[in-house]
């Protein structure tokens, strides 16, 4: 780790132009300096970024809640060679790492064409929303667009095996993924996803799991695990979008259907006692943990010069799962609308939007829990100086249950109105800002009820520029808290802010000091920014953070203190 850090560290010093003064600008004439012949700019293109992170942190009265000191290294350069080939380099090595969670340190190389890519390394690529999206993997990876055809696969490691306990405890993950199809994204294409994903079940020692009586009764498929178990997936997804009408309606489907093994360490049954077809044998063995279910939704977009409609239907069912999707809520139905209306030249502009969502699908519940959300918002524009907005939404979680005990019925209400003001100060243009909204929440069950909550909160800044290079900007916030059956509880904001530039320009500097007075608890806090530029584009900044909380009740006062430095540069 130490080598490479010191490999890093060097080469984006390089980078940064912080090594000999001929090299850097043999460098920069490289890139596309004045001295550049023109058939080498042609043929050579240097973009992208390099950065050098440090932190400090610092605890007092409280323990610690982040390492003493920190550092990252970061590069991603994009070379493109004849105005069509390119490569692209991510590069991430930290010191925050650690042997109980999965490591941060990352490396990715990009080549690229114009109708493909290749992926080596650490990357992440999205496949769809059904079967592979925010997952990172480290292997490989192809994307190819050759007219309308439509062609990506995937694979490598997607975690890495942690040995942190029994119910803790990470199994080595290993993902292969892909997707055919013809058309392109921007107008109407078809296109067929598959993923498979499998844990190494050898690669985390089995815990030992004391069952109790009752568990021991059940067959041992069925046995509830309390230690964390390697899992098999097997994913089927299509998705099709129809353009009309040079992109004014898009008309899109998508759905997935997926087979999930909860532990691979279970006993194996035929496919067909099931009723899934024989040929899946010998793709993904079905076993007694084995589940099956599927997913879909549909949307539709209206796009017109002075109205946009929107709406989306979909369902997840409650055993479906992909193991390339980080978050996924299944067991839910949920449809939508959403509209906005521009009139006037846009200076006035209605936006509403409807949804609801509901679980229990499978009907194997006590009773359905359900959500009802809906909103408004109206904004003008009076003049160039004058904006107004107000805005009202309202939430609703509610369930079917017979018994009152069981009740789900809570509201929120929340209306908020706004005004933005432009005027000259010190013949300089200043803005002024004025907020305020009120929210309630109510809880209708009769047996455990919650006491209704009613909040105000107002919001007020100014925008003072004081010369051409700084500004200044106080802002106070007061909130009300009304809570039904107790006293009223007041918070008060006070913050200033100031910014300025300095040296031509050269040199920015912002500041920030607030302070809080929250249920009779004091906060303050301090933050202070710079930015300078240095040479061969590289940028230095410097970043000071100070917070204090005062005492509450038992709890004793303490601060915290961030500092950090940071080199970076961007090359074109």
């Amino acid at each position: 780790m130490r080598s490479r850090a010191l490999v890093a560290a060097a080469l984006l010093w390089q980078l940064a132009g912080a090594g000999d003064r001929p090299a850097a600008a043999q460098m920069a004439d490289t890139v596309g300096g004045s001295g550049t012949p023109a058939w080498l700019r042609s043929v050579v293109q240097v973009s992208g970024s390099a950065a050098m992170v440090s932190e400090l942190y610092r605890a007092h009265g409280t323990a610690a809640r982040r390492p003493g000191a920190a550092w990252r290294l970061s590069l991603s350069p994009q070379v493109a060679l004849f105005g069509g080939m390119s490569m692209g380099l991510d590069l991430l090595l930290s010191s925050e790492g650690s042997d109980v969670r999965q490591n941060i340190n990352q490396v990715g190389l990009h080549p690229g064409w114009s109708w493909g890519r290749v992926h080596l390394g650490d990357f992440s690529e999205r496949i769809s929303d059904y079967t592979m999206q925010g997952t990172r993997i480290r292997g490989a990876g192809i994307d190819l667009n050759p007219g309308l055809l439509r062609f990506a696969i995937q694979g490598g490691r997607a975690q890495r095996a942690v040995a942190a306990g029994a119910e803790a405890a990470v199994y080595r993950r290993t993902i292969l993924t892909g997707r055919l199809g013809v058309g392109r994204d921007e107008g109407s294409f078809i296109e067929l996803q598959l993923l498979k994903a499998k844990d190494d079940p050898g690669s985390v020692e089995s815990a030992l799991v004391l069952d109790s009586l009752l568990v021991d009764t059940i067959p041992e498929g069925l046995r509830p695990d309390f230690a964390t178990t390697p899992q098999e997936n097997l994913v089927a997804g299509l998705a099709a979008q129809l353009s009309l009408f040079r992109r004014a309606l898009l008309l899109r489907a998508e759905g997935g259907a997926g087979l999930t093994s909860r532990d691979v360490r279970s006993r194996e049954i035929p496919a067909d006692s099931v009723d899934l077809p024989a040929f899946l044998e010998d793709y993904f063995p079905t076993r007694i943990s084995t589940h099956a279910d599927y997913a879909y939704r549909f949307d539709g977009t209206l796009a017109l010069r002075v109205v946009n409609l929107r709406g989306r239907y979909e369902y997840i069912g409650a055993g479906y799962n992909s193991l390339g999707l980080p978050y996924l809520i299944n067991d839910r139905r949920n449809y939508e609308m959403r509209g906005a209306l521009r009139l006037l030249q846009n200076r006035v502009q209605l936006q509403a939007q409807f949804g609801h969502q509901n679980n229990n699908l499978l009907r194997q519940k006590l009773e359905t829990t359900s959500r009802n959300t809906g909103s408004v918002n109206l904004m003008t524009r009076w003049s160039d100086r004058i904006t107004t907005s107000i805005g009202f939404n309202r939430n609703i979680i509610s369930n079917d249950a017979a018994v009152d005990t069981f009740v789900v019925d809570n509201m929120s209400s929340s209306i908020m109105t706004s005004l933005f003001l432009q005027q000259n100060i010190f013949d300089r243009p200043g803005v002024f800002s004025l907020a305020w909204s009120v929210h309630e929440t109510t809880d209708g069950n009769v047996v455990l009820p919650v006491p209704n909550v009613q909040m105000h909160n107002l919001t007020t800044s100014v925008q003072v520029p004081i010369t051409d290079q700084v500004s200044l900007a106080p802002a106070v916030s007061a909130v009300l808290t009304r809570i039904e059956g107790g006293s009223a509880q007041r918070n008060v904001y006070l913050g200033f802010r100031g910014s300025g530039r300095f040296l031509d320009g050269r040199l920015r500097a912002s500041a920030n000091v607030s302070r809080t007075f929250s249920s009779g608890r004091e906060i303050s806090g301090a933050t202070a920014n710079l930015s300078f530029p240095l040479p061969v584009g590289t940028t230095l900044a410097l970043q000071a953070r100070h917070n204090r909380y005062g005492a509450f009740g038992r709890r004793p006062a303490f601060q915290e203190s961030f500092a950090g430095l940071t080199v970076s540069r961007s090359f074109f």
